[in-house]
């Protein structure tokens, strides 16, 4: 059992990731923890961006990346072989950059490109230049409540992924 007496961020863990090397990758709202069986380590990311911050989804694709997608300081994946960080999205600062740029779901399309779920469309990006290939508008009711907007969308994003993935 893991908890933050062990190291962990914080007990609320929402997405668990066992990687191609057998490290366990636990996803929480106050940040990125790893686990090799022993002890938790703290994933800080580049510059320490990853430190305290809630996460949305995380994931690995066949090239061994770990895609890390936060609530609030963008899309980043993480080379394991050479221990490096990639940045896709800047930092959400409206309602309508966190609909438009904020990830709730990946799951990896061919060796050169990602699905991406987010708040209004799902996406198709090209991995290496990041730019936006694709996209499906996803229908969203005009709610004057943006978290009833969200929500909405969010919901049928999830069903969506579980039925395509």
């Amino acid at each position: 059992r893991l908890s933050p007496a062990e190291g962990l961020s914080q007990s609320y863990v929402n997405t668990l990731l066992l990687d191609s090397q057998g490290f366990l990758w636990l996803s929480t709202e106050a940040g990125l923890n790893r686990y090799d069986g022993y002890q938790v380590l703290n994933v800080s990311g580049p510059d320490g961006v990853l430190e305290e911050v809630v996460l949305n989804r995380i994931y690995q694709d066949s090239q061994e990346r770990i895609w890390i997608a936060t609530q609030n300081v963008g899309l980043f994946s993480y080379d394991v072989k050479t221990d490096s960080y990639n940045s896709y999205f800047p930092s959400p600062k409206t309602e309508e950059d966190y609909l438009s740029y904020s990830v709730f779901q990946i799951l990896e399309k061919d060796a050169e490109h990602i699905w991406l779920g987010r708040g209004d469309n799902v996406a198709v990006m090209h991995i290496e230049t990041g730019n936006i290939v694709d996209e499906i508008k996803l229908p969203v009711e005009n709610h004057s409540q943006s978290n009833v907007k969200c929500g909405g969308v969010l919901v049928y994003c999830h069903i969506r992924w579980r039925l395509c993935s």
